[in-house]
This record gives C-alpha cells, sequence and structure tokens, in this order.
C-alpha cells in the first residue's frame, strides 16, 4: 500500500497563514483600482503611456 503525502499548511492542522489571519478575508485593494493597474499595464506594454498622473 502506497500513502501520499502533502504539505501540512494545505489542512488545519498547520499553522495559520500571518497573512490571512491579519487581513481577516479583507481586501488590500479595491477592484477599481486593480482594474485601473490593469489599464496602465496594458498601455505601458502598448507604447502608449506618455505620463501617468494619479486621479485625485
Amino acid at each position: 500500500m502506497e500513502l501520499a503525502s502533502f504539505p501540512a499548511s494545505w489542512t488545519d492542522v498547520g499553522d495559520p497563514d500571518p497573512f490571512v489571519e491579519l487581513s481577516q478575508g479583507r481586501a488590500a485593494t479595491r477592484v477599481e483600482d486593480l482594474l485601473r493597474l490593469v489599464q496602465l499595464v496594458e498601455d505601458l506594454q502598448a507604447g502608449g503611456v506618455k505620463e501617468i498622473t494619479p486621479e485625485l
């Protein structure tokens, strides 16, 4: 009989992930900020961004 093994961190036996514990299920960024970042990256890849200014 062959036994399978996997990391304890995949179960509730291992130590809790510090990031998961501290974030308590909250997101670090807003969805609209992530979508804006995607647009900026796409523009940079296309070579179309001359200047990036914050939207206030």
